[in-house]
């Protein structure tokens, strides 16, 4: 039973979170086909890539859902698998992972890209080079890119007739596939557990050969000489003696820079990825990109974003570097110490290895053995099976016995836990360091976990840096920071009490790649039940909290001040133009931010200039006119520091007068507003529509989801009305949106803000 890409099916997959199954889960469902799908180990990052796309994901499946037409499974599901057999017992048809592509390939014109290693990162090239020519394609990647960017994670599926995607040689589906090009980035051996020699390896690359409709492009290095005499394809090789010349002519950490020649229709190419073994993927795939399309833009790689665990650089300061990478093979390893020794020539070169599979430990333990002979210290994990089941020879003490056997072997520890890592491992080294943690199992959670501990420690240290009224902390509860009263902690939190505190902590959140929220009285705002992964800033302090009377139609005010303490002192001073903040919970900065309004007023009907602190650190007084704000938002305060603001009153007027007409305000929004732990408005107003009116209309009011409820009193609030999660509100707030879109065609767009993430990330976007 083959798939029609022109009619959708339901499919569920097996092993969903594999980083061979994700994407081709977000392709098929970008390819209008129903997905959903269940993984025992699914990592985080997969299951908020997978509920970006809308796709439904479980820890675990004790019952197939109903409805399935088709079961696809990954390499790592073994046959006897539960749902296997369920699905056999229904009629299901169940198809592996490499099998279904194969079929896939066949309905288009096919880019296939193979290789023992470098397949991922070569791939990952080709589409940015494709992407920089506009040139239409599918994909389907072997990992992640390690950073969004304009293009990804958009469009797997561009309804192209055009598919590039890896072709996995290690469970023999190889044999299935008949492309149009084939880039072949290399044939080493790899994958002993299949194929039990290198002729047999090499055999099954040289057949795929014969199967390639039209072009052939392999490295100029080891070509096999018969290979043009007995292939129907044309063949076209790259390298610095290739038909596609290249040659790298400068690399550091950042990346490698090349000049090229012959074929190649453009003379140079950058590359931000480091070392050296990077310059055969990045020629290969610019030859493969010209073949696609003859005339290259200029600098077609620059946009290339990065691939998870890809020389990852994950924590560095002037002592040390810390990367995480998933070579898993020696010629992997040994490319990737020849990368660091190259790059970091003063410093030592440490490793935390997780061998992968006890075939592969088993049949290059030597091997294995001479390539960590190169590095200082090695802390060496137990081999990640895979699947696989124990064999002797290839476990970690086996490997241990081969390095044993080395002169001038490094200092070498052997760890069996994380707990037990986090103890051998110092968190001070008392010489420069380079600290690698490699592996393509779940090193990467590890290498995660040490740097978390890092920054901790670091954060820890940031207190003796700070002036006496700043707070910080770690893991700071933030639901009691809210007036929705939900979520999770902050992992790290502040209160600065000085404008130079608050620079240093900019300073330090730049240098770890953290981001920053500021959460004000946290009205307005979601906070995750995970928490937010960044620095929760809260200008709590009472310098942030300054009211001055400038001139006599002049007031500044600082970011923390409540808008009810904003609306009693310009009430005191006789000021007119600010009764409509009044009953707004929220403080200066975040109603600046969001525009806030009421009443037919917006604050920034207000302002005179505002007072602000860029990300970098830079301190900036701008004028009304640098703003532009719109309905819920001002887009040039997103990602500031607001300090202080001026505004103008309109006039000047009784004390009495004044808090007259607010009172009457107050009236009138108490008896149109809930009462309770809230967020205030949950969707911002359609064109001349009332997002109230319009959920109030479909008969919303009173819906809930556990303990978070639809207002019966304004359908535009949701209240957390018994100890409710985020999650909840969250889908509330999705089923409220499916049902307008469903029965009146409008697209409700949030108000609230999510802390740390976007809400296109975790709401349906059909």
């Amino acid at each position: 039973m083959i798939v029609s890409l022109n009619k959708p099916e339901s499919i569920f997959m097996i092993g969903i979170g594999g980083m061979g199954m994700a994407p081709l889960a977000i392709y098929l469902s970008q390819a209008g086909h129903s997905i959903s799908g269940s993984d025992l180990a699914l990592k985080p990052q997969i299951k908020r890539l997978l509920d970006q796309q809308g796709i439904g994901v479980h820890a675990h499946h004790s019952l197939l859902p109903d409805g399935i037409d088709r079961v696809i499974y990954s390499n790592a599901v073994s046959s006897t698998a539960a749902l296997l057999v369920e699905a056999s017992r229904r009629g299901i048809p169940t198809v592996k992972r490499g099998e279904f592509l194969a079929q896939l390939a066949k309905q288009k014109r096919f880019l296939a890209v193979v290789g023992a290693h470098g397949k991922t990162t070569t791939t990952g090239l080709l589409i940015t080079a494709l992407r920089a020519q506009q040139f239409s394609f599918d994909y389907i990647l072997g990992g992640l890119f390690s950073k969004t960017s304009n293009w990804f994670p958009a469009q797997y599926c561009d309804s192209s007739s055009w598919l590039i995607a890896e072709v996995d040689e290690s469970d023999g589906t190889i044999d299935k596939f008949s492309p149009e090009i084939t880039l072949a980035v290399n044939w080493d051996w790899d994958h002993p557990d299949f194929y039990k020699s290198r002729e047999a390896s090499e055999g099954a690359i040289f057949e795929l050969f014969k199967r390639t409709q039209r072009t052939i492009l392999v490295p100029d290095k080891g070509i096999l000489p018969e290979l043009a005499s007995q292939v129907s394809a044309s063949v076209h090789t790259f390298g610095e003696k290739g038909d596609f010349v290249g040659r790298c002519i400068h690399a550091d950490a950042q990346g490698i820079h090349l000049e090229l020649g012959g074929a190649f229709c453009i003379s140079q190419a950058s590359v931000p990825a480091p070392g050296t073994f990077n310059v055969e993927n990045a020629l290969a795939a610019l030859s493969a990109a010209q073949c696609l399309k003859p005339q290259l833009n200029s600098e077609p790689l620059t946009a290339f974003p990065g691939l998870f665990r890809r020389q990852n650089l994950l924590y560095q300061t002037e002592r040390i570097n810390i990367y995480s990478d998933y070579a898993h093979h020696p010629t992997e390893l040994a490319a990737l110490i020849t990368f660091a020794r190259s790059a970091y020539p003063n410093r030592q070169c440490v490793f935390v290895f997780e061998p992968h599979r006890y075939s592969r430990t088993l049949h290059y333990k030597e091997v294995f053995a001479k390539v960590l002979l190169r590095v200082d210290q090695l802390f060496l994990l137990p081999v990640y099976a895979a699947g696989e089941a124990s064999l002797p020879g290839g476990n970690r003490e086996d490997l241990l016995q081969a390095l044993s056997l080395c002169p001038n072997r490094p200092t070498i520890e052997a760890v069996d836990s994380l707990e037990q890592l986090l103890n051998a491992l110092p968190f001070s080294f008392k010489h420069p360091t380079l600290l690698f943690f490699v592996g393509a199992g779940n090193i990467d959670q590890w290498a995660s976990s040490y740097c978390n501990q890092m920054i901790v420690q670091e954060w820890a240290q940031l207190s003796n840096e700070m002036s006496a009224p700043t707070h910080l902390s770690v893991e700071e509860p933030l639901a009691n920071k809210t007036t929705l009263r939900l979520g999770g902690a902050a992992r790290f939190y502040a209160e600065p009490g000085s404008l130079d505190d608050l620079r240093h902590l900019l300073h330090w959140l730049r240098r770890h790649g953290l981001d920053f929220f500021i959460l004000g009285r946290g009205s307005n705002t979601i906070v995750p039940d995970d928490g937010y992964a960044g620095l929760a800033i809260r200008l709590n302090q009472s310098c942030w909290k300054r009211i001055e009377l400038v001139s006599n139609a002049l007031i500044e005010v600082g970011a923390g001040t409540r808008l009810k303490h904003l609306c009693g002192e310009t009430s005191r001073l006789g000021l007119t133009g600010f009764e409509f903040l009044e009953g707004i919970p929220g403080s200066l900065g975040g109603a600046l931010r969001m525009n806030a309004g009421a009443m037919g007023n917006w604050i920034f009907d207000r302002v005179e200039s505002v007072q602000l602190l860029t990300k970098e650190g830079e301190l900036l007084q701008l004028s009304r006119t640098a703003f532009s704000p719109n309905y819920r938002e001002c887009r040039e305060l997103k990602e500031t520091v607001v300090l202080k603001a001026i505004f103008r009153a309109v006039s000047h007027a009784s004390p009495e007068a004044i808090r007259a007409k607010m009172q009457a305000h107050a009236r009138k929004r108490n008896e149109s507003q809930p009462v309770g732990a809230n967020a205030g408005c949950m969707f911002k107003n359609p064109r001349g529509i009332s997002a109230g009116a319009l959920i109030d209309d479909l008969g919303l009011k009173g819906c809930s989801k556990g303990g978070a409820q639809i207002s019966t009193k304004h359908a535009n609030f949701i209240l957390n009305q018994s100890q409710a999660t985020a999650s909840q509100v969250i889908h509330l707030m999705d089923d409220i949106r499916q049902e307008v879109k469903r029965q009146r065609k409008i697209t409700l767009e949030p108000e609230v803000i999510l802390m740390g993430q976007e809400w296109e990330e975790v709401i349906s976007q059909n």
